[in-house]
């Protein structure tokens, strides 16, 4: 029987392996979520509702700077694994950020706001990252996935949307300008893809 110690080591690495399995298994299934989705029209967004929308993005704010290639951008998801001799790989970084932004379709236009889970496409292929974001130790090897969403980019959003009060909306002398808003919460995030891969993958 192992002793207490060996116990605990073994429950601590479990723990902390845990958590890049869990992200990758949520992006996948997130992912394919949004893949079995049916889009509608901006205009037509049911109100309280899970929809999904297909549009051109435009940015709300200020851009963020990507954590491996440096990029301005909306929006971003990263992993870093490394791996020594013949030991298999580790993830040493799951980092993701994104900021609201506008979609745009031929029917009209979107708010999208966090929280929000950006869903990588599972057939991407790695990367060796710059030696400036990730010095490489000799013997070891080194891979990253970064997605971004750069204005003008074409995605999917799958959330719940709600009309708003909003300046950037259209109105009239009788109404104010209003927005569909689609809002995430930390148990259901709105989900974003590229919306070309979920085609072809």
């Amino acid at each position: 029987m192992p002793d207490l110690l060996t116990t605990l080591i073994f429950v601590g690495a479990v723990a902390l392996a845990a958590p890049p399995l869990v992200i990758a298994l949520r992006r996948r299934a997130r992912w394919y979520t949004l893949k079995r989705a049916k889009a509608v029209a901006i205009a037509s967004l049911p109100q309280g509702e899970r929809a999904m929308i297909t549009g051109v993005i435009a940015a709300r704010g200020d851009l963020l700077t990507s954590v491996i290639g440096e990029q301005p951008c909306i929006g971003y998801s990263a992993t870093v694994e490394t791996a020594l001799g013949e030991k298999p790989w580790q993830s040493v970084v799951n980092a993701a950020d994104c900021g609201s932004f506008y979609v745009t379709d031929e029917s009209g236009t979107a708010v999208v706001e966090g929280p929000i889970f950006l869903a990588r496409n599972p057939g991407a292929a790695w990367e060796v990252p710059p030696a400036s974001a990730w010095p490489v130790t000799v013997g070891e090897t080194v891979r990253s996935q970064e997605m971004l969403l750069r204005p003008g980019d074409r995605v999917s959003v799958l959330g719940r949307a709600t009309m708003e009060l909003d300046p950037a909306g259209r109105g009239s002398y009788r109404e104010p300008p209003m927005l569909p808003h689609m809002r995430g919460s930390e148990k259901d995030p709105v989900i974003v893809a590229n919306a070309d891969e979920l085609q072809v993958f």
